[in-house]
């Protein structure tokens, strides 16, 4: 079941990949390399920044009550 479930999730994910490419222009090896070494790191980054930043605020907040 889990398996099915992965080969549609995976098929899907293809066709998405190769409509985008044909909208755009460019090959579905492009769109491909944009999406998982471009926007996956860009992503990872950011998620990993936001994180920094509210652990801050929580650190700080930790600290204020403490007073």
């Amino acid at each position: 079941m889990l398996v099915e479930f992965v080969t549609e999730l995976f098929a899907f994910c293809v066709f998405i990949m190769r409509t985008v490419a044909t909208l755009t222009g460019l090959t579905y090896k492009e769109i491909n390399a944009i999406v998982f070494l471009i926007v996956g790191p860009a992503l990872v980054l950011l998620f990993f920044c936001l994180w920094r930043l509210e652990k801050r605020k929580s650190e700080k907040i930790s600290r204020q009550r403490k007073v």
